[in-house]
This record gives structure tokens, sequence and C-alpha cells, in this order.
């Protein structure tokens, strides 16, 4: 980040919301990579 512009809280808690949608996308894939290896295990 170089700079921010507008309201700091707002821009941080927009980043902080994307941060945690990039980290639940990045979980499932990984887990579907795992149970796509792994067919027999049942959720």
């Amino acid at each position: 980040v170089s700079s921010i512009s507008g309201d700091p809280q707002a821009v941080l808690s927009a980043v902080a919301k994307q941060y945690m949608a990039l980290s639940g996308a990045i979980a499932q894939m990984t887990l579907e990579s795992i149970i796509a290896k792994y067919p027999g295990i049942k959720i």
C-alpha cells in the first residue's frame, strides 16, 4: 500500500473483508484438491 484515499476506517474494513473472502476461496480450493485426491473420504 502506497497511499489511502477516503475514510481510512472504511478502506481498512473493505480490505479486511476482501482478505477474508480470498482466504475462504483459497481454503475451499485446497479442500477440493484434497477431496479429489482421496475420493473415498466422505464429508
